[in-house]
């Protein structure tokens, strides 16, 4: 009876080998692949720079006997320049020059844009605004605002005359005509391709 038992053992034990070895086998092939991967990101965050010229004001010249100087009267015109730098930006550049806080201006001065007549600082605002790419060559902007108080304002006699009478008293006023001029620039938003 020890042989028959022993012989169990030995078929069992066999068996359980089997088992183990089957249930080894067999795992292997329910397992899975895993990898992984590091990596890292990197983005250059795009540079601002936009400056503006100082802005210097200049008459034309008139003789000493006609006009004293730094003043303006009837017949008199100059001009500014605004000038926007954007070199270097690496954005799109969205630009307002806005002309503000104006005081004492004669009812017949005006400003010129780009050989547009502005008579409202409005007008002028509008001439001045504009868009400049990320990806220009120059991205440095001019304009020249031109100023005139014209000699004779009127196509007719008649309104000439009013006129006069209109510079006559800005004249006896004779106030400084003192103005802000503010450049404000605005990254564009980014628009996908």
């Amino acid at each position: 009876m020890i042989k028959k038992q022993n012989a169990k053992k030995i078929i069992m034990g066999a068996s359980m080998l089997a088992l183990l070895g089957v249930s080894i086998a067999g795992g292997g092939a329910l397992a899975k692949y895993i990898s992984k991967i590091d990596g890292e990101g990197s983005m250059k965050v795009a540079k601002w720079n936009v400056n503006m010229d100082e802005i210097e004001l200049s008459n034309k010249h008139y003789t000493a006997q006609t006009l004293t100087e730094n003043t303006i009267a009837p017949g008199t015109q100059g001009s500014f320049d605004v000038v926007i730098d954007a070199e270097g930006t690496e954005t799109g550049v969205d630009y307002t020059v806005d002309i503000s806080n104006i005081e004492n201006k004669p009812t017949n001065f005006y400003f010129e844009v780009d050989g547009n007549k502005c008579t409202t600082v409005d007008g002028v605002i509008k001439a001045l605004t504009g868009h400049i790419d990320a990806n220009a060559t120059n991205k440095k902007v001019e304009k020249t605002v031109n100023w005139k108080w014209d000699y004779e304002t009127g196509s007719n006699s008649s309104e000439i005359e009013a006129n006069d009478v209109i510079d006559t008293n800005d004249g006896k006023i004779a106030n400084s005509m003192e103005f802000d001029v503010t450049v404000k620039a605005v990254q564009s938003r980014p628009v996908e391709q």
